[in-house]
């Protein structure tokens, strides 16, 4: 089970620049096929570079994450518990803007927002 566990969190841990990439790609291919309506195409960007944003945050905020609470420093434990709280508010709102977004798009930014929260909380269970 444990093993398990591990797996789920490396999965979610890498997953979400490789489905942004994914979904970059995806937007930026020409798709004449079925035509979607422009504030769709709009809401789709706005959606993109807002997740893009979120993780680009995310990691520099983690980057800098140098904890010592062994001895007795809890002052990073409560900001990154302070960030997460932040992020875990903001997901709605993201995934909300996933799914009004572009075609072929949707799915992979829902995933990556559920992917960046969950290991914004994964970060601070560890602390």
């Amino acid at each position: 089970m444990r093993d398990l566990l591990y797996i789920v969190g490396y999965f979610f841990m890498f997953s979400p620049p490789i489905l942004l990439g994914f979904a970059w790609a995806r937007f930026l291919e020409r798709d004449d096929t079925k035509p979607q309506p422009k504030w769709r195409h709009v809401v789709g960007a706005v959606n993109l570079l807002a997740v893009s944003a979120l993780l680009v945050i995310c990691v520099v905020k983690f980057a800098g994450y140098h904890c010592n609470a062994d001895a007795g420093d809890w002052s990073c434990v409560i900001s990154w518990r302070s960030f997460a709280s932040s992020i875990v508010h903001l997901a709605p709102f993201l995934l909300a803007l996933a799914i009004l977004g572009a075609k072929r798009t949707r799915i992979l930014t829902f995933t990556a927002v559920i992917a960046i929260v969950f290991d914004v909380i994964l970060v601070d269970m560890w602390a």
